[in-house]
């Protein structure tokens, strides 16, 4: 199967108000070389996936988690309502398919994979933040309750370690008031509080890009109150109890 292709130096640029990332197009896959299989130039990079990994669902602000094995997204923004429709991508099939709906429309929902179930918490259904958590299981397609989060979040990041999931940052109301993330243990379906500086001085972090390397949780930027964050900052629940400054921006006089 082609690849797009394209020269890139890592960096994306505006057209109107459209961003074309150029830095996907540039890999082999395979061994086979690249080509140029997005149309005329360069174009928005859902059109570009699309040929590597069929069409995804014409969805925004939905929430996508991996098992490992597949793809799911679930809930989302059409443009006009909140939904809330699921779907699987299968890779061996380059194949997605519906699940059964979400128990209610919710985007920006935070959420992953815990003992072969999938963990969706929080989000905004439109009107309000929300502090609902729903279990999906994929083997028997159904949804369940699990017990709601301390506090209504939405647009927070999240990462699992240790099967449990935290839920970091969120608020995306300006009227938001969270002073702490949150972790949820499925073994004793409980969620516990993960002290969080940054809420602590702000009381909103949404957007903050979110990832797990080894046991460490990492959050990257997002917005601190009213300002845009550049901090890189780092959790390692096995070792400290609150978020550390990871790295310098380089911004520091």
């Amino acid at each position: 199967m082609a690849f797009c292709s394209g020269k890139t130096n890592g960096r994306h640029r505006q057209f109107g108000r459209r961003t074309v990332w150029r830095n996907l197009c540039a890999r082999r896959l395979a061994g086979r070389r690249p080509t140029n299989c997005c149309g005329r130039g360069l174009q928005p990079i859902t059109k570009c996936l699309a040929t590597y990994c069929g069409a995804s669902p014409a969805h925004r602000r939905r929430a996508a988690l991996s098992d490992g094995a597949f793809l799911y997204l679930l809930g989302g923004w059409d443009g006009e309502q909140y939904l809330d429709t699921a779907f699987v991508y299968d890779p061996s099939a380059n194949s997605w398919r519906p699940l059964p709906a979400v128990p209610e429309a919710v985007a920006h929902a935070a959420g992953g994979a815990l003992a072969g179930k999938l963990i969706l918490a929080g989000g905004f259904n439109g009107s309000t933040e929300l502090a609902a958590c729903y279990t999906f299981d994929p083997a028997a397609e159904e949804w369940t309750t699990c017990p709601d989060m301390l506090l209504p979040r939405a647009a927070a990041g999240s990462a699992v370690i240790l099967n449990k999931l935290y839920v970091i940052g969120g608020g995306l109301d300006n009227q938001a008031e969270l002073a702490f993330s949150e972790v949820y243990d499925p073994a004793t379906a409980t969620w516990q509080v993960v002290n969080t500086p940054v809420l602590q001085e702000n009381l909103r972090w949404p957007g903050a890009g979110v990832g797990q390397v080894e046991t460490r949780i990492y959050a990257l930027g997002g917005r601190g109150g009213e300002d845009f964050m550049d901090d890189t900052l780092v959790y390692a629940p096995l070792v400290y109890q609150t978020f550390i400054p990871a790295a310098s921006s380089g911004n520091e006089e």
